[in-house]
């Protein structure tokens, strides 16, 4: 039997594993190895303070992450659709839900809600809005949070927050012209061979420019902005199941069908061929 306490904040919070009962020496960093496992599901379980290994050791290893619901609320960030993020967030958060698997599951949803989510507004977002979005870097490991609530409702917050910030930087700039020809001719325009040069030419700004003021103005730098509106396209298209993969592709610009797999993929989670199989499903 292992006991381990765990200090949070100012106060003492005890949380203890207990391992499989190990009769060999042999066996001490195995059964060292379980209570760390079982105390990491206390975080899971606010009222116990004591988890057993043999009480969690069977959780299911088999899932698929919901990464699709992820993107999809990064996809969101700088909108009007709050309460749609919030719901979103709950299912891909559902502690019915997460409590089936092991706490791997949980921890890779951590992982792809700071890849697809934090670490992409990072990046739209500039120093000082950063600043002022507590709690951005402790975000990133689910065990800075005393438990599951504690850290729902961080990531609740942080995300609304940022979605708050970026509507804010966004509306500064609704009122740029050449911003909204340059957004208009790409929508009109994505299934060419476009680029960054061509717009900025097109709408008669400097290019270092209008690659900063685009990025203000959208949320996304040029390249990210083009994918994201060629995807959204193309899963419009195969709704249609007359179109094949490819057909598809090149009707978004993308005349090489593996960059176009590659490009989905990146996006969506999931490949086009897979994207169509669940649309079957329905």
């Amino acid at each position: 039997m292992f006991r381990i306490e765990n200090i949070y904040k100012n106060h003492m919070v005890y949380a203890i594993g207990l391992s499989e009962k190990q009769f060999n020496i042999n066996k001490i960093r195995e059964g060292y190895l379980q209570a760390i496992e079982a105390l990491k599901y206390t975080f899971l379980y606010n009222n116990h303070h004591l988890l057993s290994f043999s009480s969690i050791k069977d959780k299911l290893k088999n899932y698929e992450l919901p990464i699709d619901k992820i993107k999809k609320i990064s996809n969101m960030i700088g909108t009007d659709r709050e309460n749609e993020i919030r719901g979103i967030l709950k299912e891909v958060l559902d502690i019915k839900e997460i409590t089936k698997y092991d706490i791997s599951y949980l921890e890779g949803i951590n992982k792809a809600i700071n890849e697809f989510i934090f670490s992409s507004a990072i990046k739209k977002l500039d120093g000082d809005t950063l600043n002022k979005v507590r709690g951005i870097n402790k975000i990133g490991d689910i065990f800075n949070y005393e438990n599951f609530i504690e850290y729902f409702h961080a990531v609740e917050e942080l995300i609304i927050c940022l979605n708050d910030y970026t509507k804010q930087i966004m509306s500064i700039y609704a009122d740029n012209p050449e911003m909204k020809r340059a957004v208009q001719y790409i929508h009109e325009n994505f299934n060419r061979d476009i680029n960054m040069a061509m717009v900025s030419n097109y709408v008669s700004l400097n290019y270092s420019y209008f690659s900063q003021a685009f990025k203000e103005y959208t949320g996304y730098n040029f390249v990210d902005y083009l994918k994201k509106i060629r995807i959204e396209k193309a899963k419009e298209l195969l709704e249609n199941f007359d179109y094949k993969i490819y057909e598809v592709g090149e009707m978004v610009g993308y005349k090489n069908s593996k960059q176009f797999a590659k490009t989905f993929r990146e996006m969506e989670g999931i490949s086009p061929i897979e994207y169509r199989n669940r649309l079957i499903m329905r």
